[in-house]
């Protein structure tokens, strides 16, 4: 039953992948870009530190200091947006400003399902540098302008029923009486796969568009890039303390390969490549019928 459950759960992940894929198909990054990123990773030093970490008590004056990049941002996204008719413009006017929570130990932002941005005070604490921060910011509104928040919660739905329904045909086949708790855990099992699937290639393309809204934003186009540095550094270190991870990089593309890409897209802005990319090919849902 075992490898049955193996084989249907790798079918699983196929089909996900394949009911809610990325919008871009980007080119792999050669190995020159690979061992440039590397090298990057290890050495390249980082702007000094700019905003310092706060405590619980000041924490609603510096929401205040906060306030003029995600103004800035938000405004630079509406602009991106309107250019490019690119997500749901119709909508971004009555999206709210991305709030920040104060929690010292999540090192992450995300997007929710009302497309509402979230920062916790452990990234800005981490990052420490407002171009850093509105690069962030930049990456988490291309999740929401790409569409990948309901595409996630789409393949989540999916994975929490076929889970249970394919363990329920195995137990059948098998003869097994199951407790009801275990066809729970398999919904539960179902959503995060379903949830994660495609889930690097996501952030590949979030971090390719974050670059090109921080041009629009007057931000530095090496934002993002020193970002994903800081970031990949307090990993290293919290994993090396046994400390846990950088919550931002969780469910990532391995850092190599995140920067190379990286790189190439800071190349392709200043030569005024479009978004998309001159070799990147755009996903559209005919790649995903039968034929």
């Amino acid at each position: 039953m075992r490898t049955a459950f193996l084989s249907w759960f790798l079918l699983l992940v196929f089909f996900l992948s394949g009911c809610a894929g990325p919008v871009l198909d980007l080119p792999e990054p050669t190995n020159q870009k690979l061992t440039e990123a590397h090298r990057l990773l290890d050495h390249h030093k980082l702007p000094p530190v700019t905003v310092f970490p706060i405590t619980r008590e000041d924490s609603g004056s510096y929401v205040d200091a906060y306030s003029p990049t995600k103004y800035r941002m938000r405004d630079a996204v509406a602009r991106f947006c309107d250019r490019t008719h690119l997500g749901r413009c119709d909508e971004f006017s009555s999206l709210p400003y991305p709030a920040m929570e104060y929690n010292p130990k999540m090192i992450n932002a995300h997007a929710d399902q009302h497309d509402r941005i979230i920062v916790y005070s452990g990234l800005v604490d981490t990052l420490g540098v407002q171009d850093e921060l509105g690069a962030v910011l930049a990456h988490e509104y291309a999740h929401v302008l790409l569409g990948h928040v309901d595409k996630s919660l789409t393949n989540a739905a999916v994975g929490g029923v076929i889970f249970p329904l394919l363990l329920g045909g195995l137990a059948v086949a098998a003869d097994v009486d199951l407790h009801p708790s275990t066809y729970f855990d398999a919904a539960d099992l179902g959503m995060v796969v379903g949830s994660r699937a495609y889930s690097p290639e996501m952030e590949l393309e979030a971090d390719r568009l974050s670059v090109y809204i921080l041009e629009e934003a007057g931000y530095s186009l090496t934002a993002m890039r020193d970002a994903l540095v800081r970031l990949h550094r307090a990993h290293t270190d919290a994993q090396s303390s046994g400390l846990g991870t950088v919550g931002f990089l969780e469910t990532h593309p391995s850092s190599d390969r995140r920067m190379a890409h990286m790189l190439a897209t800071i190349e392709d802005v200043l030569a005024d490549v479009p978004w998309m990319g001159k070799t990147a090919r755009v996903v559209v849902e005919e790649d995903f019928e039968e034929d």
